[in-house]
């Protein structure tokens, strides 16, 4: 499916007055690196959130499914389930990913769809046969909260069990995740990848999303301008230093509708020492909503560009050198799967051929797609051809010597108007005052001819 997010603009930030109260907590010289924060951010509605989970759930199995909201728990807590093989119930706070596990589930069950339990314990997964437990997040930043949630879910001797004899599998989904969480939630997980394993837990954990990202690329997600917007998140003191750049130190760009992940920015949405946050406890407020109403943003590309940004962002892969799809994947920051959806949409359009190479086609949809205002035109009014300075030294400046250009402009300005057209100077006068000669219209003595071996060189006045 194609996402859209919600951005804001300057028209929005301007007429704030919430954003402007914010804004003023910053120096004058780091204001506009705030507003380029503000301007990076990607919205995801709820229901787009929503629908997303939809559509990956009806295509992981045909077999009955086990849904669980991943969540973070006391540290007092040593299983997720109680004696009966039952997990906890619901709490009282609203927790945004299990409110939209119970809508998606919902509306799958209203479709007729009913291969999906809703946080089954023991007795049901036992009763249904469920092979598949599938675990929902919105955004998986360090992987500390998944691995945890996993542990307890496996601190049972019955989930335990049926994990070692590969009778039950995980698949954990979620919008956005990092390299560095995927390895972290591997590496806790039980089990071995030990090649004499008849079972190894790779092979019975599964991954999907649609944002893979490397922790460590923050230009992908927040422009050429990262490094100063990192030293601005650095900077604010009052931000606890764990929340500076997120937690993890991940830097997320992409705030949700039901929830603000903490692995964005603190300056976001942190409240300590006396910091006033735009969303406050990580809560999404809602005169922000308001705000980015009606300013929707589709994934698909902009202006008349013929393609979308996802699959512009794969030709220019290509244009790179990248070929092997995973590679491509960790160049353009998307889930494995729906890079190699993105490849087959490109090769069947004819952008790339068989070996991931970019054809004239699509060489031809990088260049339609680029923003003509940006291109900057030549200015050449002071330039002058070289074929018109042959035999003399250019009057164009030769080095970073600021008297070498003083001394230029001094002589160019001294011959404007004696000769040429009025308001020009005159280019032959320009030429012969502003550089040396060569060497070539330099007058030497000519030398005498030489009769063998002639050690002293040609004769000078006082000898002949």
């Amino acid at each position: 499916m194609k996402i859209a997010y919600d951005r804001l603009t300057l028209e929005m930030i301007d007429h704030s007055p919430e954003i402007r109260q914010w804004l003023s907590q910053f120096p004058a010289d780091r204001e506009p690196t705030a507003i380029d924060v503000l301007l990076k951010l990607q919205f995801i509605r709820r229901d787009v959130y929503a629908d997303w989970v939809k559509e990956q759930l009806s295509v992981i199995s045909d077999d009955p499914c086990a849904l669980y909201a991943v969540r973070k728990f006391d540290g007092a807590i040593e299983s997720y389930w109680d004696a009966n093989g039952n997990p906890p119930g619901r709490p009282a706070e609203s927790q945004g990913s299990e409110e939209i596990v119970h809508s998606v589930l919902g509306n799958l069950r209203k479709a007729g769809d009913e291969r999906f339990l809703d946080h089954p314990g023991h007795d049901m997964l036992r009763q249904g046969r469920v092979r598949n437990i599938v675990l929902i997040d919105d955004s998986i930043g360090s992987g500390q909260r998944v691995s945890d949630f996993i542990n307890l879910m496996m601190n049972s001797k019955t989930i335990l069990s049926w994990w070692s004899y590969r009778l039950i599998q995980i698949h954990v989904v979620s919008f956005i995740r990092t390299h560095n969480a995927e390895e972290r939630i591997r590496k806790y997980l039980p089990g071995s990848d030990h090649h004499q394993r008849v079972h190894r837990k790779s092979e019975k954990l599964h991954f999907v999303g649609h944002h893979h990202f490397d922790d460590e690329e923050f230009e992908m997600r927040w422009g050429a301008n990262s490094t100063q917007i990192l030293n601005l998140c650095d900077s604010v003191e009052a931000i606890p230093r764990w929340a500076q750049r997120g937690y993890g130190s991940v830097m997320s760009n992409q705030v949700f509708y039901h929830s603000v992940p903490d692995n964005t920015p603190g300056i976001l949405w942190s409240a300590e020492n006396g910091w006033v946050p735009l969303m406050p406890n990580r809560s999404f407020p809602a005169w922000l909503a308001s705000l980015l109403a009606g300013q929707q943003v589709a994934e698909t590309a902009d202006g008349d560009s013929p393609v979308s940004r996802s699959l512009l962002s794969v030709l220019l892969a290509a244009q790179k050198g990248i070929r092997a799809k995973r590679s491509i994947s960790r160049a353009i920051g998307l889930d494995p799967k729906v890079t190699e959806g993105l490849v087959a949409k490109a090769q069947a359009a004819g952008f790339l051929n068989q070996s991931n190479r970019l054809t004239e086609v699509g060489k031809q949809a990088i260049w339609d797609s680029r923003d003509k205002r940006r291109i900057v035109e030549f200015d050449r009014s002071l330039y002058v051809p070289t074929k018109w300075c042959v035999g003399r030294g250019t009057v164009q400046p030769s080095g970073p010597i600021e008297a070498t250009r003083r001394v230029q402009a001094e002589s160019e300005a001294s011959v404007l108007a004696e000769d040429g057209d009025a308001g020009q100077a005159s280019l032959e006068k320009t030429d012969a005052r502003s550089a040396a000669p060569p060497l070539s219209v330099v007058t030497q003595q000519p030398s005498g001819p030489r009769v063998g071996d002639d050690a002293h060189g040609p004769k000078g006045e006082r000898d002949k």
